[in-house]
């Protein structure tokens, strides 16, 4: 006596369904490539072109020297800043510590 053999039909339609289940994975696996592919074109194309860009302008001797002259004013700011900030005491202001006005006086600040 036969085990549960399944019928001829139901052998076709459990191949049918294996193949539908293999030709879904194949398109999801194209589909996943396909995004991985534009995805890392896009950022080489990306790169590529601001390499291109960044080259042109530092071979540029116009920009260059803009460059090098932001670089040193920006220089000069912090070193000027911190000299300032040492320089500053508390002898450089004036304290004020009440204050009295009549009706038509003011003080600026």
């Amino acid at each position: 006596m036969q085990r549960n053999q399944p019928t001829k039909s139901a052998r076709l339609r459990d191949r049918r369904r294996r193949k539908l289940r293999h030709a879904r994975q194949l398109e999801s696996r194209m589909k996943n490539e396909y995004d991985e592919y534009y995805r890392k074109m896009n950022n080489y194309e990306y790169d590529t072109w601001v390499s291109q860009v960044c080259a042109s302008e530092e071979e540029d001797s116009v920009y260059g020297a803009q460059i090098r002259n932001k670089e040193y004013m920006l220089k000069d700011i912090v070193k000027d800043k911190t000299s300032k900030e040492e320089s500053l005491r508390e002898k450089d202001y004036d304290i004020i510590d009440e204050v009295e006005l009549d009706k038509n006086q003011c003080i600026l600040m």
